[in-house]
């Protein structure tokens, strides 16, 4: 009895014989299944977790109406048009330049890029109730090319806070960035 189940018990052990396993179609698709469908289950029971009724995560339209006139500014490389999306107190971060602007001066200090802009655009890449991420690309008057993300924090339909992310090595301030030298 004792060699019997010492012999049950190196069994469980062993990988199981070929013939045994089915072929390997079927073993595949089936965990591939099992995969799917516990992706599915994983994306349903988050959704559910972090979804409200009662309020909404999407953008209000005022604020998608300020996220529509901010690509325009951009690309109409209108400083104007810019200020005036943003509140008094906006305050405007340069990442690669670690520097801050503050009020509608600020961002206008900020933009002042546009000056020797010869092209301009943008485009929304993904929005929320407060926050929207924006990618925009320049050509410069004297060859520069600079691509970048702007990351809007709004308060109702203006913008009182933005974040400016992108290679200060293509920007024509690069003698500006930190640490940065040109060979």
């Amino acid at each position: 009895m004792v060699n019997q189940l010492q012999s049950d018990d190196a069994r469980l052990h062993e990988p199981p014989a070929p013939e045994t396993m089915g072929s390997g179609r079927l073993g595949g698709a089936t965990v591939l299944l099992v995969l799917l469908a516990g992706l599915a289950l994983g994306l349903a029971a988050a959704w559910l977790l972090t979804s409200d009724d009662s309020e909404s995560d999407d953008p209000s339209a005022e604020m998608t109406e300020t996220i529509d006139a901010w690509a325009a500014a951009i690309s109409d490389q209108s400083v104007t048009a810019m200020v005036e999306l943003y509140s008094d107190e906006a305050v405007w971060y340069d990442e690669a330049l670690h520097d801050t602007f503050e009020g509608r001066f600020g961002v206008r200090r900020g933009w002042d890029v546009f000056a020797d802009v010869e092209t301009a655009e943008a485009e929304l890449l993904a929005a929320n109730a407060e926050t929207a991420a924006m990618r925009w690309s320049m050509v410069g008057n004297f060859g520069w090319e600079l691509t970048g993300i702007s990351v809007l924090g709004f308060d109702g339909e203006l913008i009182v806070e933005e974040t400016v992310y992108y290679d200060c090595a293509q920007s024509p301030l690069w003698r500006s960035c930190e640490n940065m030298t040109r060979t």
